[in-house]
C-alpha cells in the first residue's frame, strides 16, 4: 500500500506545512531565500539557499519516482491515479493561494506532472508489450488466426 503513495507527496506536504504556519506570501519568499550553508573556499564563497536545497530534493525524488514508474504491476494504476491527483492539487495550490506563487513549488508542481506522465506512459508502453505477447501466442497456438 505505501507503494501506491508517490515520492513526491513529502515535499508538497513540507511545503504545505511550512506555508500554513507562516501564512504570509513575503514570509514564504523569505524563508525560501533564507542562507541553507556557506562555504569559504579558495578566496570565495558557496551559499546554498532553502530553495535550493528544497529544489536538489525535488530533482532527486522525481528521479526515484522515473525509476519506480517503470514497474507494470497491478498496484501501479493505483499509484499512478495519487500522483495525478496530487499534482492536481499542486495545481491548485500554486494558482489559488500567493505563498505558493515561488519558483520552489512551481519544480515541485513540475516535478508532479513528470511523474504522473511517466508513470502513464510506462503503462502504455506494458500495455502494447502485452498486447503483442497475447497476439504471439494467439498467432503460435492458431497459425490462421489474424490480429
Amino acid at each position: 500500500m505505501l507503494r501506491a503513495i508517490p515520492l513526491l507527496i513529502v515535499p508538497l506536504l513540507a511545503y504545505v506545512i511550512a506555508a500554513t504556519v507562516v501564512t504570509d506570501a513575503l514570509t514564504m519568499k523569505a524563508l525560501l531565500n533564507r542562507e541553507f550553508i556557506s562555504i569559504e573556499a579558495f578566496g570565495g564563497s558557496f551559499s546554498l539557499v532553502v530553495s535550493d536545497v528544497f529544489i536538489a530534493a525535488v530533482v532527486a525524488l522525481v528521479i526515484a519516482e522515473i525509476g519506480k514508474s517503470t514497474r507494470t504491476s497491478p498496484g501501479a494504476l493505483v499509484e499512478n491515479a495519487v500522483a495525478l491527483i496530487t499534482f492536481a492539487a499542486a495545481m491548485v495550490l500554486l494558482f489559488a493561494y500567493e505563498s505558493f506563487t515561488t519558483i520552489a513549488f512551481m519544480t515541485l508542481t513540475c516535478a508532479l506532472l513528470i511523474d504522473a506522465l511517466m508513470g502513464f506512459a510506462a503503462m502504455i508502453a506494458a500495455a502494447r508489450r502485452h498486447r503483442k505477447q497475447l497476439k504471439r501466442a494467439r498467432t503460435a497456438s492458431d497459425p490462421d488466426a489474424k490480429n
